[in-house]
């Protein structure tokens, strides 16, 4: 399809940019590259195609591009990524999926492989996937996700795990951070069974939350912080959503 300054979309960037998930699903599936580029698009990937859009499917297609192997690091021309890029266009939440997706292989690993102590069945690793790489941390919406899914209850050495793993391996203390703000939560929510009144109060439940992780060290000064902001959730989800620690 020719833009309007002559640019020529790929397949899989055009079927981003529309919201067609059905499309990229098979578009994927015979191997296209969600990194390539069309004729001058600018450097425009799928994964920034996506980011600048709200379809109803958008932050599936998101997860389903970085799932297979979209760059989330990678510049535009003007040095932009699709992260900035949402935030831009006021997408925070996909920019918060987009900075702290974790995918499916790590999940693949526990199930086929564990790792150290820990091994999870396949219906719990779709679970953890779906907490992992929601779009919104709110503590209502993480406390109500939890409690529906009984089968992941008393796992946090999982979120733990991964969280020093992408500490220290993949050098992403975004991932991180959220990651040990799930643990906190999962231990709020099972220690004091329904927390729907304190929900109503996010800075007390975020507190809460991180008054049970053992953070890993890099990420400390980080999760201090936080816990000291006048509005620590808002303090969080700038931090996640921006990439800035």
């Amino acid at each position: 399809m020719a833009l309007e300054n002559g640019a020529i979309m790929t397949a899989l960037t055009q079927a981003a940019f529309d919201g067609d998930l059905k499309g990229c699903k098979a578009l994927l599936l015979e191997n296209a590259d969600p990194n390539s580029l069309g004729k001058d698009t600018e450097g425009y990937t799928s994964l920034m195609f996506a980011a600048l859009t709200n379809h109803p499917h958008t932050s599936d297609i998101v997860r389903l591009l970085l799932d297979n192997g979209a760059e989330r690091k990678i510049k535009n021309s003007r040095g932009v990524t699709a992260a900035s890029m949402a935030l831009f266009v006021g997408h925070a939440n996909q920019a918060l999926l987009i900075n702290t997706f974790v995918p499916q292989s790590i999940f693949t690993t526990f199930v086929n492989q564990g790792l150290g102590n820990l091994q999870i069945t396949s219906d719990q690793a779709v679970a953890f996937y779906n907490l992992f790489n929601s779009t919104s941390i709110d503590p209502a919406d993480v406390s109500e996700q939890i409690l529906s899914v009984p089968a992941i209850w008393g796992f946090q050495d999982v979120l733990q795990t991964v969280a020093n793993i992408a500490a220290k391996e993949w050098n992403n203390k975004v991932i991180a951070l959220k990651l040990l703000y799930l643990c906190g939560m999962m231990e709020a929510v099972l220690t004091q069974g329904d927390t729907n009144q304190d929900m109503s109060n996010r800075c007390k439940v975020v507190n809460k939350a991180f008054s049970f992780i053992t953070c890993v060290p890099e990420i400390r000064e980080t999760v201090m912080t936080i816990k000291l902001a006048e509005d620590s959730f808002g303090c969080l989800f700038q931090i996640l959503s921006r990439g800035l620690i």
